[in-house]
């Protein structure tokens, strides 16, 4: 966990900071209230992220890192990531998360794609049948009649 989510967390659990419903919420001192915290979204993926800045030092944290931790209230480790249950990157429900090793985010990570490709296997070979197409092998590949 970086040294800006160690603060946040900090905050978290003085209460400062809060979830409600589903936005967050932030103590903000000049008006002595709370105050929805403005997002802003990755340019490239999309995913929404708050700006922190604390001890002059700007950084972006994650919207499902924030909500973990105010959900949680305790430290992210740092063998772990806060990973979607239902892999939609952009669904940031409490009930959506869950802690994960980077070990098994891999393994996931295979599995996931080992998937896709035997999805895309199958609607190729659901093509080739439906044009009443016989799958042909490329020219480098010949089978050998040897037993392999």
């Amino acid at each position: 966990m970086s040294p800006i989510e160690d603060q946040i967390l900090q905050r978290i659990q003085r209460g400062l900071i809060e979830l409600r419903g589903d936005h967050v919420w932030i103590f903000h001192r000049s008006y002595r209230r709370f105050v929805k915290a403005k997002l802003n979204q990755h340019p490239k993926s999309g995913r929404w992220r708050l700006s922190v800045r604390i001890d002059n030092k700007t950084t972006n944290v994650y919207l499902n890192r924030l909500i973990w931790m105010l959900t949680h209230r305790k430290p992210i480790p740092n063998d772990c990531f806060v990973d979607h249950i239902n892999v939609n990157r952009m669904d940031d429900r409490p009930e959506n998360l869950r802690l994960i090793t980077k070990v098994d985010s891999h393994v996931q990570g295979q599995h996931l794609q080992q998937d896709r490709v035997l999805e895309r296997l199958g609607r190729w070979f659901e093509w080739m049948a439906k044009h009443d197409r016989e799958p042909e092998l490329p020219h480098e590949i010949s089978w050998v009649e040897d037993g392999f």
